[in-house]
């Protein structure tokens, strides 16, 4: 399934999440592993959770702390 979500919230929970910027893919992986990549490309996953207005409930989804 694709799924293009203009909220992190519904992806975060997914097995993969590909992450486009300017036409070239930034990023791929689980969202964990994204989230714990502190050295991504500027407009990575991290940063757009960081920036979100969600980030709390968003870790939560990512670390798996809601399971």
């Amino acid at each position: 399934m694709i799924v293009i979500a203009h909220r992190l919230s519904t992806i975060a929970d997914f097995d993969r999440i590909l992450v486009l910027g300017g036409g070239e893919v930034l990023e791929y992986d689980t969202p964990k592993r994204l989230y714990e990549n502190k050295n991504g490309k500027e407009g990575g996953f991290r940063e757009m959770v960081e920036k979100s207005g969600e980030k709390g409930e968003l870790e939560d989804v990512i670390l798996g702390k809601n399971n």
